[in-house]
């Protein structure tokens, strides 16, 4: 046990030193995964069947009341997710629409206001351009919607008018007519309370900036490991002897290796985590805050990653070959998993297989350990990964190990290896040799293959357009069911229906 502990120390210290060397290399690497992840969550953020249209309002110069309604119009959600409102003069408002920097112009006459407060129906006049692209067309079906609706608040006002008339009602002509026209223009502003809302979401539950800030810790924590090559550089035949000797096998060298891994990569996690929550609670962006909970949560995620990191190196047998296998697997599984682009947004292979990448389950712990809180079974699950990834690289190195012993000790004989007693066998031998040197040639080539990867798995994501999208109905028995589904029939569809 002394000797494990001192052993332990001394791959401590050049752990330390190695770091402290490749202290630029981590920096560049998490600013490049945060520019990176900042750009794909701006996309994202984009990402949509239509854009916001832009539309030019004309507003008379003394109308300052009309003005403020229109500000407060602009500024609430559900018109801030179809349009963006530019404030011009008639001229100018007419000439950005002919140039198309404008969508349409909404031109309001003098007194607008005035006129709507007492009951004047003045028109307001919407100009569209021909052949209007789809934002346009959107915004043109919810204009007519409202209008429906004020028509309809109209009718209701009228007939609740004349019913107080016929039937001498206590309360005043006015109230009435304010009562109601209240109830009617909030439910034509407040557009979405005129349906249920269920909203499915390839973010699953969590929004932008959640989903995206776990996928940039992941990301960063997974591409920590290519520095982690140090520990495997070959020594000398004697120095494994010696250590062997002192009773530091394959199962205590994978464990000093895994807690040298694993204690960076938990401070590297808990720094940013920490970063997060200062600057979500400096500039009040509510999307995160500290937990205690997550402490010891990164900590077991760390451990199953540097595991991870040992099986990888272990397998590639060097620590040059296992930096590039790293590096490549980390590659495929960042852009197939659906961890930085969504896998609504994949193909549908990269949907089936991603389920089975580690990635995919990490990314799903950490954002439910930051977010939403994590259960029982997820952790023991993680705990079974550690254990699969830690037994492997151990049965690995000892099999790595026996077989290169048996192939010493049949050269110091002067024979060959041979394997299920085939005999003497200097084909295989020649076979054997040629094969490790394909297989130092493959790794080499695996940084090209990524990239090649990469180039060819931009080209197969499909965002949503308004030429790949359709929406399905689900017809309801019933007169008015049937009447709804005619009705969008008719209209001009902006999707297949």
């Amino acid at each position: 046990m002394r000797f494990f502990l001192r052993y332990l120390s001394l791959e401590g210290k050049k752990s330390l030193i190695a770091a402290r060397k490749s202290m630029v290399k981590f920096i560049v690497m998490l600013l490049l995964i945060a520019g990176g992840v900042l750009a794909v969550s701006l996309v994202m953020k984009d990402a949509g069947v239509f854009q916001t249209a832009e539309i030019g309002v004309v507003i008379p110069e003394d109308e300052a009341q009309t003005k403020m309604v229109a500000q407060f119009i602009s500024a609430m959600d559900s018109v801030k997710s179809v349009c963006h409102f530019q404030y011009l003069n008639q001229d100018k408002a007419m000439a950005s629409l002919e140039k198309g920097t404008l969508d349409a112009v909404l031109s309001l006459p003098e007194q607008f206001y005035e006129d709507v407060d007492s009951g004047k129906n003045t028109p307001a006049t919407i100009y569209f351009p021909e052949n209007a692209p789809l934002n346009t067309r959107v915004f043109g079906e919810l204009v007519t919607d409202g209008v429906s609706l004020l028509r309809t608040a109209e009718a209701g006002v009228y007939a609740a008018y004349d019913t107080a008339q016929i039937y001498q009602t206590e309360i005043s002509r006015n109230q009435i007519g304010d009562v109601i026209s209240g109830l009617y223009i909030y439910e034509a502003f407040d557009r979405t309370s005129v349906f249920q809302k269920n909203v499915y979401s390839s973010l699953g539950k969590a929004d932008l900036c959640q989903y995206y800030f776990s996928a940039a810790v992941l990301l960063l924590l997974l591409m920590v490991g290519v520095n982690y090559g140090y520990l495997y550089q070959k020594q000398s035949r004697a120095v494994e002897e010696k250590i062997r000797i002192y009773g530091i096998g394959e199962g205590k060298n994978a464990l000093v290796k895994v807690l040298l891994m694993t204690v960076p990569l938990w401070l590297v996690g808990v720094l940013v985590y920490a970063v997060g929550c200062l600057v979500s609670g400096k500039y009040h962006l509510s999307f995160l805050w500290f937990d205690r909970e997550v402490l010891p949560g990164t900590l077991l995620l760390a451990a199953v990653i540097a595991a991870y990191f040992q099986l990888i190196y272990t397998i590639s047998g060097e620590s040059t070959r296992g930096t590039i296998v790293l590096l490549a697997v980390n590659v495929f599984q960042i852009m197939a998993s659906g961890v930085v682009i969504p896998a609504a947004y994949l193909p549908g292979i990269f949907g089936k297989i991603g389920t089975f990448f580690p990635l995919t389950f990490w990314d799903s712990y950490y954002l439910k350990l930051l977010f939403f809180g994590i259960k029982g079974q997820e952790t023991r699950q993680l705990i079974l990964m550690f254990a699969v990834f830690f037994a492997a690289s151990v049965l690995w190195a000892k099999a790595a190990g026996n077989f290169g012993n048996a192939e010493r000790r049949e050269h110091k004989k002067g024979g060959h290896l041979t394997i299920g007693g085939v005999g003497k066998s200097a084909f295989f031998h020649w076979y054997f040799l040629q094969l490790k040197a394909w297989l130092k040639r493959g790794t080499s080539l695996l940084l090209l293959v990524s990239m090649l990867f990469v180039v060819w798995f931009a080209g197969q994501i499909s965002m949503p357009q308004s030429d790949n999208v359709t929406v399905g109905i689900v017809e309801t028995d019933g007169a008015h069911g049937k009447e709804v589904l005619q009705h969008l029939t008719q209209r001009e569809s902006l999707f297949p229906l």
